[in-house]
C-alpha cells in the first residue's frame, strides 16, 4: 500500500520548526509511505476483503499540541467500487487534547478504475480518498469530512471469502 496522506499536511509538518514525521515498518519516499508485507484477502468474485498492513507513521509539532499516531492500518473492501481505510489512531485535538480511536474509518476510497490483475494480485493505481468525520477527528479536526486526501495505490492477494 502506497500513500501520501494529504501532500500538505506532510509539508506543513516538515517545515515546522519541530516539526517530526517518524515511521516504524514503513518506508518514506518523498510524501509517499509505503506499507509491505499486508496479510488478508480480497475476492474478486464479491469484490470484498480485508487486507492489513504494519508499521506506524507519526506527526508531531507544535510542542507537542500536534500529535497524530497512525497504525494498524486496514483496507476493508465493501463490495461494489469502494473501500474504506481503516486505522488505530492516537491524535491531539486542536487544543492538544489526546484520544485514541481504534479502528477507524479514515477516508473512503473508490475503486472505479484502474485496477490490474497479475498473477494472484490485484492492483489499484491512484483510487480516489475522501476524508470522514472520524477522519477529520484523526487529522485534529484541521481537514473537514468530505475533502480529498491524497490518492492511494493498493495491492493484495487474490482469494478470500
Amino acid at each position: 500500500m502506497n500513500w501520501g496522506f494529504r501532500s500538505s499536511f506532510v509539508n506543513y509538518v516538515a517545515r515546522l520548526s519541530d516539526g517530526n514525521i517518524a515511521t516504524s515498518g514503513v518506508s518514506k519516499s518523498g510524501n509517499s509511505f509505503a506499507w509491505g508485507g499486508g496479510s488478508g484477502k480480497y475476492n474478486q468474485d464479491t469484490n470484498k476483503g480485508l487486507v492489513s498492513f504494519g508499521g506506524t507513521v507519526s506527526f508531531s509539532g507544535h510542542g507537542g499540541v500536534m500529535s497524530s499516531k497512525f497504525s494498524g492500518m486496514r483496507v476493508q473492501f465493501l463490495g461494489g467500487n469502494s473501500a474504506a481505510l481503516i486505522a488505530n489512531v492516537v491524535a491531539n485535538d486542536m487544543s492538544g487534547k489526546s484520544m485514541t480511536m481504534n479502528g477507524v474509518q479514515i477516508a473512503t476510497i473508490s475503486l472505479s478504475g484502474k485496477k490490474s490483475t497479475s498473477g494472484n494480485t490485484v492492483t489499484w493505481s491512484n483510487a480516489g480518498l475522501t476524508l470522514t468525520s472520524s477522519g477529520a477527528k484523526a487529522f485534529g479536526g484541521f481537514y473537514q469530512p468530505g475533502e480529498s486526501l491524497d490518492a492511494i495505490t493498493i495491492s493484495v492477494p487474490l482469494g478470500g471469502n
